[in-house]
């Protein structure tokens, strides 16, 4: 494999004064407070900024401290996470919370790791950004920046590995948070997957792929895994105002939130239906009146029902449900 060339110190200052001139004003960037860099980190691991900042100035004024995500319940913070899928980013979350409360914030990206759902690139953001470690940050953005600057045909691990290796030799010591972040929003407004800008990239001059018709086949995509077809069946009780729900069982998606209760097949006339996608499964929900109480559910009433933590798929079907029995 030929020796990487990285970037002249020239176009290292063109990224820096790039991003003082058009990163986005983002609320956790004003700041350099642990709690609402790691909510901000945590929440656009699977997420859009656009779509995660709402999210994030309402967690923020409910839980506005690690002290008061701590002591929450977990129903709690999943009702609040609700609409932000992966789910288990939440729990690790909570988890993590009450794990700093015990043992105070960690002091470096390796005590970062040891929290629940921390890996390398948002251990490594944490410790850039709050406690200015020089250690790099190498998300999805950034392999794409190193893949085309470097014309690397490698895929998964293998990217992944010589894009951290890369990066490890550009961050800085002085505000290496910035840098970072400068790397990251490059690749997510500038180099693009299926646009890359380069008359206004400012790591043009070292890049190999700027302005090669080829530039947006790297990094080399891999072949995507088949959909599956998934077909889900629930029943739907209701007694005096009020709806029974499940919750759901540990080891499946969405454990721990509440849901109609499954059933193995059809019961009758489908009520309402609902159509989503995990991962690479195409999941169909199907709703069925029923006349008894199924085994294992709870009784909640309508007003309960708002507050409970419930996939946004089975928060969806809900509200088809009730307007069909109005």
């Amino acid at each position: 494999m030929p020796p990487r060339k990285g970037l002249r110190p020239e176009t290292r200052k063109a990224l820096r004064e790039w991003y003082a001139e058009n990163g986005r004003d983002l609320p956790w960037r004003r700041t350099r407070d642990s709690y609402p860099v790691l909510i901000s980190e945590i929440m656009l691991q699977q997420t859009q900024v656009a779509t995660g900042l709402p999210y994030w100035l309402r967690w923020m004024e409910r839980f506005p401290t690690i002290e008061s995500l701590a002591s929450a319940t977990e129903d709690e913070v999943l009702a609040h996470w609700q609409g932000l899928g992966y789910y288990r980013r939440a729990r690790n979350l909570h988890e993590a919370a009450q794990k700093i409360i015990s043992q105070g914030w960690p002091k470096s990206a390796k005590e970062w790791r040891q929290l629940p759902g921390i890996g390398d690139y948002t251990s490594g953001a944490l410790a850039s950004i709050t406690l200015d470690e020089p250690v790099p940050a190498v998300d999805g953005n950034v392999e794409r920046v190193f893949a085309r600057v470097e014309r690397c045909r490698l895929t998964g691990g293998k990217l992944s590995a010589e894009a951290k290796v890369w990066a490890l030799g550009l961050v800085p010591n002085d505000q290496p948070g910035d840098w970072n972040q400068a790397m990251m929003e490059l690749g997510a407004r500038v180099c693009r997957p299926r646009f890359a800008e380069c008359d206004v990239c400012p790591l043009s001059p070292d890049c190999q792929s700027s302005h090669q018709a080829d530039r947006h086949e790297y990094p080399v995509r891999i072949k995507s895994t088949k959909t599956q077809q998934v077909e889900r069946h629930h029943a739907v009780f209701v007694s005096e105002g009020a709806i029974a729900l499940a919750r759901i069982e540990p080891g499946a998606w969405w454990e721990g939130m509440w849901e109609f209760p499954e059933v193995a097949a059809p019961m009758g006339p489908v009520i309402a239906r609902e159509r989503h996608q995990v991962t690479h499964h195409r999941i169909v929900s199907h709703a069925y009146v029923v006349s008894d109480q199924p085994t294992g559910s709870r009784m909640f009433e309508l007003a309960q029902v708002a507050e409970l933590a419930m996939p946004a798929a089975q928060r969806r079907l809900l509200n088809s449900v009730l307007s069909e029995l109005k």
